[in-house]
């Protein structure tokens, strides 16, 4: 975490947390840095992700990333996570 010191470097560590799909880690990054919490760092992915050209990678991953942006600032990762161990161990 020492290398991440802005919101740029938070977008790319989500990124390549997201393309990994590493829900949870994406999810306590995003605590962690504050960025969850703050729409200028969801407007600033989006305008990153219009800037870029069709067919770029990281405008595709920018763009998967923030269809499901509010599941990882929110809880849903954790609960969800929670669900499915529950499920696992014969729970409902």
């Amino acid at each position: 975490m020492d290398s991440i010191r802005s919101m740029v470097d938070v977008m790319h560590k989500c990124l390549l947390l997201w393309e990994e799909g590493k829900k949870e880690e994406l999810a306590e990054l995003l605590t962690q840095t504050g960025f969850g919490d703050n729409p200028a760092f969801k407007q600033f992915c989006q305008a990153v992700a219009e800037s870029l050209l069709n067919g770029n990678k990281e405008k595709q991953l920018l763009e998967g990333f923030l269809i499901g942006i509010d599941n990882y600032t929110n809880g849903k990762v954790k609960v969800a996570k929670a669900q499915t161990n529950l499920k696992q161990f014969g729970g409902r």
